[in-house]
Order: C-alpha cells, then structure tokens, then sequence
C-alpha cells in the first residue's frame, strides 16, 4: 500500500471514478517529499476506469479535472468527525426548520411527517457512514482488523464475496467493502450495531452511543439475540 502519491501535471478523470483518501490540487515540489512521483506524458494524467485507493493520499500539481458525476468523478473518503458531526446537526436543522415553518394541511400532516421522518434516518445513515469510513481510511490497521473478523454481515455466507474480502488487497477489494458497508449502514437497522461494536474495538470510539436511535431497543436485548442465534 503506498501512503501518499504526486502526480506531476494535470488528473483528467474521464471514465471510471478516481478514488482516494485525500485529494490536494494545485500541490507544489515540497509536496514531492516522502511520496512516489507519477510524471505523466505532456503533464497529463487521464484516468478511464476506476483507479486509485482509499488509503492514499494524491497530491496534484496543476487541477482535477471530471467529466461526470456517477462516471468521471473523483471521491476522497477520509473526514474529520468535527466536519461530518457538523454536516449531521445541520442536516437535523433543515429538517427541523422545514417542520416549524412549513404549513401543512391537516388530511395531509400524516404523510409529512412520515417523509421527515424518512429524512431524519436518511441523515443518520449518512453520518454513520461518513464515520466509519472516514475513521478506517484514516487507519489502515483497522480495515485488515475488520476484514480478519470475518463478519458474517460483511460475507453474507457468500463464497465470491468472502474470497475477494479475504484475498489480496486492491481497489476491486476496497470498493466491496465499501459496497457491503453500505449494505450494512443503510436501511439495515439489524446489523448496524454488530459492525460498529466490533470495529469500535480497534480504535473507532467516536459516539456510536448514537445507536440508540436506530430502532435498537435496548443492548442487553440485542446481544441476547445474537448469543441466541450464533
């Protein structure tokens, strides 16, 4: 895995997405130091498929250029809680703003109410995932520790999926992670807590008492039906 890489020109991301941990343009020579050098032909660096990796930092000397959004873009996964924290309070806000001002007729309050509802627990999976995600980009220790536990919820009892997750380590590995992740956090209130309680043991202890709102009961509850069922 290489921590940290500097292209020496221009990124064009025509197809694919280039995906990375942190994404710095417009980098001068110092930013050369400690890392590997790409020199790209004529100082341009087109990208056509999915590159890079959630792990490295790419540092640009001139700009990023995308040509879409779902196709030729670029992602960069690792956040500082205080900015998802913050992006999470004010989504709430909005929320909260649309329902003390909105005037809603009577025969129609019900569904309202149940979309704001959807809104809240659309903004909490959001800021679940930012989390974990951020906090594992930012340690890659953690996401060998997570994918060593061999999570039934991550494997699905899926030989594909668990040979990929178990196998050598590149992009096509990181972005099922990032897929089954997904496939956890969102919409899924039954394996939200066994995921994040494992990886809360290598080092992710940022308010995942947050928990509480997403339809668990209660732990004791919980584990006990985990013990149960294991």
């Amino acid at each position: 895995m290489i921590d940290k890489i500097y292209i020496d020109g221009t990124v064009v991301v025509e197809h694919g997405i280039f995906y990375t941990k942190n994404l710095l343009a417009g980098c001068n020579e110092s930013y050369k130091e400690n890392a590997i050098v790409i020199s790209p032909p004529d100082e341009i660096f087109k990208i056509t498929e999915n590159y890079g990796s959630i792990f490295t930092e790419y540092y640009i000397k001139g700009d990023v250029a995308c040509y879409g959004i779902d196709d030729g873009n670029a992602y960069a996964f690792s956040r500082e809680h205080e900015y998802t924290h913050n992006s999470y309070k004010n989504n709430i806000r909005l929320i909260k703003r649309l329902i003390d001002e909105a005037n809603i007729p009577e025969d129609l309050k019900n569904i309202f109410f149940q979309q704001q509802f959807i809104s809240v627990f659309g903004a909490l999976e959001y800021f679940l995932f930012d989390t974990f995600m951020g906090q594992v980009c930012n340690n890659y220790d953690i996401y060998q520790k997570v994918l060593s536990s061999q999570l039934d919820c991550l494997e699905h009892h899926n030989r594909e999926i668990r040979n990929k997750l178990r196998g050598e380590h590149n992009l096509e590995q990181e972005l099922l992670f990032i897929e089954q992740t997904k496939n956890i956090v969102y919409h899924n209130t039954k394996r939200h807590y066994k995921i994040f309680c494992v990886n809360g043991k290598y080092g992710i202890q940022v308010e995942f008492r947050i928990f509480y709102f997403i339809a668990l009961q209660n732990e004791e509850d919980y584990e006990r039906k985990e013990s149960s069922s294991a």
